[in-house]
């Protein structure tokens, strides 16, 4: 058995069960919570039967998990040391464990348990395989694939300009990247990109619009968001299936 103390939670590994790993991770200085890796799902220990969702922060990303997965932080470092002693056939005998929703990510040392920010990664992994050429994933919900490109023709913006964006990016991302802002309800900066046609790029316009996109995208309705993150979880809402959701999260506060 081996012990990682990771940043945001300790893991427990077997060398002989490869595909079993256990993350205990801390939520405020008095509770944790379990989740069991069991092939390639994540499930939750439940300490009590209580599916309200409890909002919680983990490496500074808010996310939900069941109430009942809370646990008295004394309780989790004995259920650890149970696991250690005897293996993960009795840990999986001995609690009741619930499947984590299909859309949270596996980021390596956490969860990710926020649907923005989860269906974002699952998009940025599908722009990786486009960018080389990969085969698509056939399952990918057609929703994460539409925001990939979008993500493309965003991130080479925020980074380099609009002009890059329009210039460095395939035209079909551009044409996709609008549909998709089409789809999300982000009208104005569907318009804006209208404006700008990558076969014949337009360098002083893109200089006099790039304030504009910066604004349009930058503040979200949620603390933490962006327009785009506030806008997908408003589509989600709205066509979770779009997505692959099957299980939404109640929504975050609202900022300020």
């Amino acid at each position: 058995m081996r012990v990682e103390l990771r940043p945001y939670a300790a893991t427990l590994s077997w060398p002989d069960d490869p595909d079993v790993r256990l993350d205990v991770t801390p939520h405020g200085a008095a509770e944790c919570s379990i989740a069991l890796r069991d092939g390639d799902r994540w499930y939750d220990l439940m300490a009590f039967d209580d599916r309200e969702p409890h909002w919680t922060t983990i490496a500074n990303i808010a996310g939900v998990i069941p109430r009942g997965a809370l646990l008295p932080r004394s309780r989790s470092l004995e259920i650890a040391r149970i696991a250690a002693t005897d293996g993960p056939g009795a840990l999986r005998a001995a609690h009741d464990w619930r499947p984590v929703p299909s859309w949270v990510a596996d980021r390596g040392e956490f969860l990710v348990r926020d649907i923005a920010e989860a269906l974002l990664d699952q998009a940025g992994d599908e722009l990786m395989r486009i960018v080389r050429h990969e085969d698509r994933a056939r399952h990918l919900p057609a929703g994460v694939r539409r925001l990939a490109y979008l993500l493309g023709v965003h991130n080479e913006a925020m980074s380099s300009g609009l002009g890059s964006a329009l210039t460095d990016t395939p035209a079909e991302w551009w044409g996709e990247a609008i549909s998709a802002c089409d789809e999300l309800g982000l009208t104005d900066v569907a318009a804006l990109l209208r404006r700008l046609d990558p076969k014949e790029p337009d360098f002083g316009l893109t200089i006099g619009l790039y304030s504009e996109y910066i604004r349009l995208t930058s503040v979200g309705a949620w603390h933490g968001d962006d327009a785009i993150r506030t806008a997908l979880r408003r589509r989600v809402e709205q066509a979770p299936r779009e997505y692959g959701v099957h299980e939404m999260p109640p929504p975050p506060s609202l900022s300020g």
